[in-house]
């Protein structure tokens, strides 16, 4: 409940685009793996219109370019935390988090961890229906 009411009220104040169906939020720092997991998604799904993504946390946006390989922050799905206010309150934050979105409100979310190894991937196999 902590997590999904301050999800919302984050969404609302950068304006995430009603047309998004999914918000990828990718912490900088935390969990390794899961963290190169979303990365890679980025990569390989910037181009999706149903998806808008939140960079958070990052040490370096030049090393995370360069491993994306193209100049994400151009997007306008891509929205850049640089002040790195986003910080969700519970020990999940360092965890990358996919949020559903249904006109606007917030429908579930969850994290891509060692305990959720899959979350990723489920968004990646909704996205190609």
């Amino acid at each position: 409940m902590i997590e999904s009411e301050y999800l919302a009220n984050y969404m609302e104040k950068i304006q995430v685009s009603n047309h998004a169906k999914w918000v990828v939020i990718l912490p900088g720092l935390g969990c390794p793996g899961c963290i190169e997991e979303g990365e890679d998604f980025l990569k390989n799904n910037i181009r999706n219109k149903d998806c808008y993504f939140i960079i958070t946390s990052v040490q370096s946006l030049k090393i995370l370019k360069h491993k994306v390989g193209q100049d994400f922050t151009t997007f306008e799905n891509v929205y850049i935390d640089m002040d790195n206010s986003l910080r969700i309150p519970t020990k999940n934050s360092i965890y990358p988090c996919i949020v559903q979105i249904d006109k606007g409100s917030i429908v579930g979310h969850e994290f891509q961890s060692p305990d959720n190894s899959q979350a990723l991937y489920n968004l990646k196999s909704r996205l190609q229906l």
